[in-house]
Order: C-alpha cells, then structure tokens, then sequence
C-alpha cells in the first residue's frame, strides 16, 4: 500500500501541484499556491516542480526536484541531483540563498528566460523531451498515489507534457491554474517565434480541454481565455490571511518613505528609476524630502542596479522575510507598485495582477500604482479607486502625483479604506482556499 493511500484518512483526495516554483513564504507564485491550500492535510499534498529555489514546508512535507540542470546533465550522459527534497536537505543561511542567487549560471539562465526569449524556450523544452521520466520519479508517485493534479501553468511545453503523461498513465484529472499570460504572441523578433507559439497554444488548449477547471488570475484573463479557449473558469486572486492592524494613514513624516517590494524583472527597475528622478524633482521644487526603498529576493544586475539607484533618493535592500516586509510596510508613507511601459514587456503582463496587490491593499497604507492603463493590475486598481494611478512614465506626471498623493491626507485614508475593502470582497485567502477545496472535491468525484 502506498504512504499516500495508508496515512488516516482526513476526507481530502491527494493532490499533486506541478509547477516550476515550489510552495513559498515569499515568492509570487509560490505564495499563490501556499494561499490555495491553506488548512489542507499536508499528509495528502505533494508537489513536482523545476527550480532550484527552497520549498516552504509549511503547507506541504513531500517534494520532488527536477531542474534544467538536470537534464543537460542526463543529455550529456551525467549523473543528476533530481529527486525528493527534504527539509534538512534545503535548510541553508540567507547568505547561502544570496550566494546561489549571485552565482554566474544562474544568473545568466534567470537573465535568458526573463526575457522570454522564444528560441530558448523552445530549446528547453527540446533537452527536457522525455528525459525527466525515471523510475525514481515513477516510484515517488506511486508512493504518493495522487488522485488529482493542479497545474501551474508554464511558458515552456515539456510542463504541459509532464502533466499529460502523469494524468493519462494514472487516470486522473487536471486543475489548470494561470498566474501569467504565455499563449499571447508577443512582438518578439526571434525567428523560432512562430514555432513557439503554436507548440505552447496547442499544449496549453489540451490542457484546457483535459481540466475540470481552469483558475485564472484575474476576471480580465478568464474572459480572453474563455473566448479563446473554451473551458470553464473560476477566479483565484492573490490572497491575504486578514487585513493588518496597523494605524490608518495621517500626516506624512519626514523623510517621507515610498516602498516597493517585489519583482524587478520585465523592466519594472526602469520605472522605479524613473520614480527616483521624480522624487529628485519633488525635492527641488517643492523640498519634500521623500526616500523611495526597494526590496527584491534576487539583486539586479550591476548594469541594472546602478541605473536603479542613479538617484540617492532610491535604496535597494536586498531580501527580507515576509515579517520583515510587514515591519517595512506599518513604516511606509505609501506603498509602490509598477508595470513595465515597453511593448514587449506589457504584452506579458497584460492580463496578470501582481501577488503583492492584495498584500498592499491590506496593508492600510495608500498605493501609488504606475503603469500602462491596460494592464490588469492597473485597470483593477483604477476600477476600484484603490490607488493614486499614474499611466505614463512621464517624470512630470509622477511628480503631480506625488504632490497629490503626499499633499492630501484624507484621500490617502480613503485609498487605504477602499482597499480594505477590496481585500474583504476579494483576497481573503479564507475566500480562495474554499473555492479551491470544493473544485479538487469535485474534480475527485468525477
């Protein structure tokens, strides 16, 4: 009998969550799936996934590691590390963390398939074909005995293809989940850039043809995506376990400080350097002394960084935990959220909202929000009047922002209030861990 199937039985079916990044305290993704299975027997949960990065065992204890890594190593005919992770084996000091981070090769993969180039993605996929199949994966699984698989989707086929293997030789169905849009062509010039969509359209519509649901991040995703692909669809924001107690916003305290916690990737740096510009001017004109602080689990490059921080009034901090960026926030005048204005990079964000909306919107502090205005985080916070939005990079227009935001304190107290309610409609993670719970039940059920 299996491990899975012999543990006392709580009512839950066993899930398997494939996905690149594991179950995470900090990361995006990672933090969306912890929220999904809040309150779930970690007895009855396992996940698969494709990174180096630690797993949280908070929610989850049964983890399996395949990597790119692993694959080169088995095209070259090379012993490879995959298999099960435990919590000894990933115990390490944030200054190990920060050392991989830094480490040439993964630098230089992160800096590739950042940019999404489709050339890589589809050598990716070729050196992973079917080489992740193993007989100790196979034994991991029966070990585990899943009864249902949750999907995080992905922009490369072969996580499409390890889905469909698992679930076709097992019997069992599929929970599609899409943080990100990857079947959109983008404007990209690579020449393999046709190739890749089609190969990533085709796995993505089997995928949706195969699920039971699909849960999108956002109401403007499950819309195109309905229309595009059929399927039926459930919305899954990202979450938050409740509102934080921390004092309504007043009157702004000298140094002012803006926060900014989160991905700098997909040229999101550029607009916080151009924010530090506008606080220059803010300073120069109107004397207003205002630091603007970034937080980030993966430094940018040094080309990046320096142009990041080309004003003294722009910080980077480096990785905190998810309590220290709670302190970070009860601190802050206002919070800082942004969207890349390139084409390239707006096609990819268009119809994603980013993990840290909902953490900013509990956080009782008002939101200064800067983007494209048809970008979904953007066209949500503007829907709602949660945010001071500003839809140019224009260092004028942040600068008149800035000045409304900084000058009136009872419109800061009416964004944070609108958020909290934001928050209580939408982000409780109560809320989105139920609608979870009954889709794996009924997807069990058949």
């Amino acid at each position: 009998m299996s491990a899975g199937a012999g543990s006392p039985s709580s009512g839950l079916p066993r899930v398997l969550v494939v996905s690149h990044n594991p179950f995470s305290d900090l990361q995006s993704n990672g933090k969306t799936l912890t929220a999904f299975f809040d309150g779930w027997d970690p007895d009855r949960l396992a996940q698969l996934f494709f990174t180096m990065d630690a797993p949280a065992f908070s929610v989850c204890r049964r983890f399996y590691r395949v990597t790119d890594v692993d694959m080169l190593r088995r095209l070259l005919r090379r012993p490879s590390s995959q298999g099960p992770v435990t919590a000894d084996a990933v115990a390490r000091t944030d200054a190990v963390r920060a050392d991989l981070h830094r480490g040439r090769l993964f630098r230089m993969v992160r800096w590739m398939f950042q940019r999404r180039w489709p050339s890589a993605l589809v050598l990716r996929s070729w050196v992973w074909s079917d080489r992740w199949a193993t007989a100790d994966l196979d034994r991991w699984l029966d070990e585990f005995d899943p009864e249902v698989v949750l999907f995080q989707s992905s922009n490369c086929t072969f996580a499409f293809d390890v889905v469909a293997t698992i679930c076709d030789r097992r019997g069992i169905p599929l929970i599609l989940e899409t943080t990100d849009d990857y079947v959109t062509r983008t404007s990209s010039r690579d020449p393999l850039g046709g190739l890749y969509h089609r190969q990533i359209s085709r796995a993505y519509q089997a995928a949706v043809d195969r699920s039971h649901v699909v849960i999108a991040i956002g109401q403007k995703m499950a819309r195109e995506y309905a229309a595009r692909f059929g399927g039926r669809y459930e919305i899954a924001m990202n979450s938050v376990d409740a509102l934080e107690n921390v004092d309504a916003p007043g009157s702004t305290a000298s140094p002012v400080v803006l926060h900014y916690a989160g991905n700098l990737g997909l040229n999101r740096w550029r607009v916080l350097a151009e924010l530090g510009h506008a606080l220059d001017r803010l300073h120069a004109l109107d004397g207003i002394d205002a630091q603007l602080e970034v937080w980030s689990l993966v430094e940018p490059e040094a080309g990046e960084l320096e142009q990041l921080t080309s004003s003294a009034r722009v910080r980077f901090c480096g990785s905190a935990s998810s309590e220290q960026l709670a302190d970070r926030r009860r601190e802050a005048t206002a919070l800082v959220h942004v969207e890349s204005f390139d084409r390239h990079n707006r096609e990819i964000t268009r119809l994603s909202i980013s993990t840290k909306v909902p953490e900013y919107l509990a956080s009782n502090r008002p939101v200064l929000a800067i983007g494209p205005s048809d970008v979904a985080s953007i066209e949500y916070l503007t829907e709602h009047q949660a945010a001071e939005v500003v839809t140019t990079a224009s260092v004028e227009d942040l600068v008149a922002a800035l000045r409304r935001l900084l000058g009136d304190a009872d419109q800061r107290r009416a964004y944070a209030a609108r958020g909290a309610g934001l928050v209580r409609e939408h982000h409780l993670r109560s809320r989105i861990s139920a609608m979870v719970r009954t889709e794996i039940l009924e997807a069990a059920r058949g």
